[in-house]
This record gives structure tokens, sequence and C-alpha cells, in this order.
């Protein structure tokens, strides 16, 4: 019977059984960033945020475009959509790229409410210096979105 307990493969356990993905306001970004699955971002932001983090925030991003009050996210049904490794845990790779959207400004988390950006920003000048050489001067060379402030009425 020991030898059975050692032999199956336990469910993974995560931190939340779910999270609720919503989308995260940001006006400045909804109008002039860039999307998910764009030349810029899948050129510029894949080296600096990673393939896997990057992936899930594309699917993500589509998943929240087609239910856009939000959506439950089911942790195993996730990792197995992407093509994880079934490891739960705050250091399975499904949490390592929620956590890694977050350092990066891309989500958020608040308890168990998971904020997605839609749209990418501009890399600011210390994302570009991490730019293998030659991606940082196709950088210098690509089109840039504008990226004016709206005006606030003073009413």
């Amino acid at each position: 019977m020991a030898e059975q307990a050692l032999l199956s493969d336990p469910k993974p356990t995560f931190p939340y059984d779910e999270l609720q993905v919503i989308i995260w306001k940001d006006p400045l970004n909804r109008e002039t960033g860039y999307s998910p699955r764009s030349e810029y971002v899948e050129t510029f932001w894949l080296p600096i945020i990673g393939p896997t983090t990057l992936l899930l925030l594309r699917k993500l991003s589509l998943q929240i475009e087609r239910e856009p009050e939000g959506f439950q996210l089911l942790p195993l049904d996730w990792i197995h959509s992407l093509g994880l490794a079934p490891r739960g845990g705050k250091h399975g790779p499904l949490w390592k790229s929620l956590d890694r959207a977050c350092r990066f400004r891309l989500a958020q988390m608040v308890k168990d409410k998971y904020y997605i950006k839609q749209k990418f920003p501009m890399l600011n000048v210390t994302q570009i210096s991490r730019l293998p050489e030659k991606l940082q001067t196709f950088h210098a060379k690509f089109p840039v979105k504008s990226y004016e402030i709206p005006h606030r009425s003073a009413g």
C-alpha cells in the first residue's frame, strides 16, 4: 500500500484554488500600449519576461476579451493548457509566471483577484539596456506609438 502511495501523482496544491481574473483599468495603457499579441511585445518584451509569462499573459488577454467582466482561473486547468509541469505552490511554474507579470507591472494580484493590463507599455530605458545589442538597435528604429497623456479639463 505504501508503494502505491509513492507511485500515485498527488494533485498539486496552490495558494488559491481559483483566481478571479479582471481587467486592470489603466486609461493611459489602454489607449497607448501594445497588444500582448503584437510584434512589439513578441520582439522586445519576450526576452524581458520570458516565454511562459508572455504566453500566460497572451492567453489571459484573449480570455478576458471573450469575458470582459472577468473569469475564474483554475490553476490546474491553466497549467495543462500552457503545457507546464503540474507542480503547485508558490514556486511552481504557473505561480512564478503570475508573479513575474506582477513584478513587471503587467498584472497585479490582490488576494484571490488577478488584474491584468489589456496593453503592454513601451519598455523603459533600463529594460531596453538589458536587451541584446541587436535588439537595442532594432528598438531604436522601431515605429513607436504616441504616448501623449490625455489633457484633463479644468472643470
